[in-house]
């Protein structure tokens, strides 16, 4: 009858199975909640650096982009220069094959 009577007073096994089941559970929910927390944080940390290399790329591209045309303004503006002075040469060189003519002509007379 003692060996009964322990029997008896000792939990059954599936309650301990629930238990220790139970126990299992709750620290391996922490556990997988604290891993697909840190999962998140750094899937946003790597969008927040991602976000700021392209802003940074976008920056880059529009100096660059200002760069860029303040050299063709100023190309532009040499290029206008340029054609006044060939207008200037051309005129010039138009002056003095008249005036060479001219004088050649006198010369042959």
């Amino acid at each position: 009858m003692l060996w009964v009577h322990h029997v008896e007073s000792q939990m059954p096994i599936e309650s301990i199975v629930t238990i220790v089941l139970s126990i299992l559970g709750a620290l391996t929910s922490t556990k997988a909640w604290e891993y697909w927390k840190h999962r998140n944080e750094m899937k946003a940390e790597q969008k927040l650096v991602d976000q700021k290399e392209s802003n940074l790329y976008r920056d880059e591209l529009r100096k660059e982009v200002s760069d860029l045309r303040q050299r063709l303004d100023s190309a532009n503006l040499k290029i206008v220069e340029l054609t006044k002075r060939l207008a200037e040469m051309a005129v010039r060189v138009e002056f003095l094959e008249r005036e060479n003519h001219t004088l050649r002509g006198v010369q042959a007379k």
